[in-house]
């Protein structure tokens, strides 16, 4: 059968392409000069540049790693057996079957957005849309045993303030990934829609 997958990924990522090979470049110059001496100022100069250049190289490294990760898959499937999140590992980082899960919502933390839009209509800021939110998904499980089933989403379950498992899907400008209608597609019952609250444990 056919899977319903939303793509995760950033969808892009200029900034990161930019920095990253500058700071490659920043990075041979300071190191390539302190190892030389060409830096004015004796050896403490020399000794400056050189943890300069070595800060420098370590977020290149960071950057370089992360767009490495922007290019793996990430794909939340919802088909008729349930909810898995391909990572393009052999195995999934997740899956659980429908009989696992008593319930499937959205949690959006729209709190920006309606105050851009306030904005918006008052002083002509920028559009709403153009907002960024945070949107997670809600995943109820059926029963405790569902949840000592999944030692992997331990960390889910915390963030869920061991009510939900609860994943983060979406941060940026733009509407929400299309979980419902694939939800809704495959088991209607267990939809129950979307609703506003902060991504953050316990909070209001």
């Amino acid at each position: 059968m056919e899977s319903g997958v939303i793509d995760l990924r950033r969808r892009s990522a200029p900034g990161l392409l930019i920095s990253a090979p500058i700071l490659w470049g920043l990075t041979v110059v300071v190191l390539v000069a302190a190892v030389r001496g060409e830096v004015h100022g004796g050896l403490t100069a020399r000794v400056v540049a050189g943890v300069l250049g070595g800060c420098l190289g370590l977020l290149a490294l960071l950057l370089s790693q992360a767009l490495f990760e922007l290019r793996r898959p990430l794909r939340l499937l919802i088909d008729h057996e349930g909810i898995r999140l391909d990572t393009g590992r052999r195995r999934p980082a997740f899956r659980l079957v429908w009989t696992e899960i008593a319930a499937v919502s959205l949690r959006v933390s729209d709190r920006r957005r309606r105050i851009s839009a306030q904005t918006y209509i008052r002083w002509l800021d920028r559009r709403p849309e153009r907002t960024p939110i945070v949107v997670a998904l809600e995943l109820h499980p059926a029963d405790a045993e569902a949840v000592r089933r999944h030692p992997e989403l331990r960390t889910a379950w915390r963030l869920g303030g061991e009510r939900c498992w609860l994943f983060v899907v979406w941060a940026g400008p733009g509407e929400p990934p299309p979980v419902a209608p694939l939800v809704q597609r495959w088991r209607p019952d267990l939809w129950r829609g979307e609703h506003s609250a902060s991504i953050l444990p316990h909070s209001r």
